[in-house]
Formats: structure tokens, sequence, C-alpha cells
């Protein structure tokens, strides 16, 4: 396990410990559900670990760090963070610290002044059932009208507050949907422009399941194959058969102050 991983374990741990004490449900997701299923743990040559959490119990976690959160942590979003300008919807990050992200480039600012290594929080909800209709909200809502939030930093409160609403209102349309994904964000939009990002059945995500990750207990989505599967396609069940030029990070640099 490299320095940075050792980092992102302790986040990890911290996660499950508040949501434990406050009966939150969450689950390990993507490159981490991956590496659950074929290391125990962490992609060796991983950089992020990604959570899911519906949006009830995503407010609850937002109430219980209030109260809860280790002083060596913060909960960076939207809803406490009005500067907040990252692709993710949430991210809990260690504090005596500071990252820079492969796309961020050397002259990037950010008007965040909360910048440390990170766990990526996203909301799971029920999406059209037609995957095309789907993309084509990720695209065209929020990636042209307001997905360049995250690229151009501007401070516009009354735009980000439009994007929680709208949020909500996608989250309450589709509440009773036989599919799942992340919900539409800026980072989804994203991902929507360069891939077409595939939704689960429902109950390839729920009921949340125990897992091992890196000999701790976490959770992770009732179906960890079939979700990875999907994500991924079947290949990534064989580590043997990953391509070298997949086997990168996300960061591009970062400090550990203490």
């Amino acid at each position: 396990m490299t320095e940075y991983q050792k980092i992102l374990l302790d986040i990890l741990i911290e996660l499950d410990r508040i949501c434990r004490k406050n009966d939150i449900e969450y689950a390990l997701s993507y490159g981490t559900t991956l590496g659950v299923l074929n290391f125990g743990g962490f992609i060796p040559w991983d950089d992020d670990s990604d959570v899911l959490m519906t949006k009830e119990n995503w407010d609850k976690f937002v109430e219980a760090c209030k109260k809860d959160l280790n002083e060596k942590y913060v909960l960076d979003c939207m809803e406490n963070n009005i500067k907040y300008d990252a692709f993710i919807p949430m991210k809990l990050r260690y504090r005596n610290s500071h990252v820079k992200e492969s796309f961020q480039s050397e002259h990037f600012v950010s008007h965040t002044k909360e910048r440390g290594i990170f766990v990526d929080i996203q909301i799971i909800c029920g999406v059209d059932e037609n995957h095309d209709n789907y993309v084509a909200t990720l695209k065209k809502f929020l990636w042209r009208v307001i997905g360049c939030i995250p690229l151009v930093h501007f401070k516009n409160k009354k735009l980000k507050y439009k994007i929680i609403a709208f949020r909500d209102k996608y989250i309450n349309d589709h509440k009773d949907s036989k599919y799942w994904n992340q919900i539409p964000t800026c980072g989804g939009a994203w991902y929507a422009e360069r891939f077409k990002p595939s939704s689960f059945p429902k109950d390839c995500i729920f009921p949340f399941k125990p897992c091992i990750f890196e000999g701790h207990e976490f959770f992770t989505v009732n179906k960890p194959e079939e979700f990875c599967i999907i994500t991924y396609g079947k290949d990534c069940l064989y580590p043997e058969k990953y391509p070298d030029d997949k086997k990168t990070g996300h960061i591009r640099e970062y400090e550990i102050y203490d």
C-alpha cells in the first residue's frame, strides 16, 4: 500500500465509523469495488476511492459530520461550502494535505480553500429507464448549460443553488425507477461526453452488503461482479488482461504536512 493509499484508507475508516454510529448506509463503488474483487483492497496503481449513498443517507451524513467528524478531516460539498467547485458532488478530505488532480493544470486556481486528499462520495438514485434519455440529461442540461462551473470556477451562488434544486427534483421524479446510477452532476456530464455510462438494475445496487477491503470490513453494492462488468467490461475481473496504458491514477501531485 502506498503512502497516499494509507491516507485514503484512514478516510474510509472514518467514513465507516460515522456511518455505523448514525445508521447511515453507504457502499464502496467503482474502482474501489473492483479492488475488493481483484486484490482485496486497493488496485495497486489506483489513487482514489469511491463511495455511493442514497440522497436520504447523504443528508444524514452531512448532518452527522457536523457533530461527529474527527477534526483531522473535513467534508467538502455545496451543502456546506457554496464555493465548492469540484466535479464530484461531495469529498471527504484529509486536512493536513494538498492534492492536485491530473486534469488540473499547473495554473489551476480553485475558489474553495479545501484541497486535501479525498474520498469521492456520489449520490446514487433512480434514473431514466430509457438510458439514452439519462445520457441526454447529463449532456444537454448539465454540461452545456451549467456543467462548466467546475472548470471556470465562478462564484454564482444562485446558479449553484439551481444545481442542487435540479438534482433534488430529478431524484424525486425517478424514485421508483428500475434502474439506478449516480445522480446527474457536472462530473457525470463530463463523463457522458466521453463515454456512454451504463445504468444498473436496482437489485445490482441494493441491499448493500459487507465486504473486506485492506483487512477492514466496509460495505459495497449487492452484486459487485455485475456492477463492475457493467462499468468496465467483462475483462475487468482478470487483472492480467489490464492494458498497461490503463494502469494510471488520477493524481498529478500531492503533499502531506504531518
